[in-house]
């Protein structure tokens, strides 16, 4: 991930995909929101993806990276509201 590259904001954009035939979620939809198009790439997302898969077994997971913010959701982490989500990113808190 490039150095100034940053997470701005997590959103669940679709927490109620629910199995027909169980009645059980069936999977999840998170938006993340950064600040530099060259953190979206995919690269930087594989071990994301397979924390979550392993967080979140037996239910389909979709990731979507994008620096344009997502227009509804249940926000999970505002970077202007929240606490820093690690050292870097509190490094370059005011």
């Amino acid at each position: 991930m490039p150095e100034q590259g940053r997470i701005v904001l997590i959103a669940l954009t679709n927490p109620y995909a629910i199995c027909p035939s169980s009645g059980d979620i069936a999977g999840y939809d998170f938006h993340i929101t950064v600040n530099l198009s060259e953190c979206v790439d995919d690269a930087h997302w594989c071990l994301v993806r397979r924390l979550i898969a392993a967080e979140i077994p037996h239910r389909t997971v979709t990731l979507t990276v994008t620096v344009e913010d997502c227009p509804s959701g249940i926000v999970l982490y505002d970077a202007e509201a929240d606490l820093p989500l690690n050292m870097r990113e509190l490094s370059v808190r005011p």
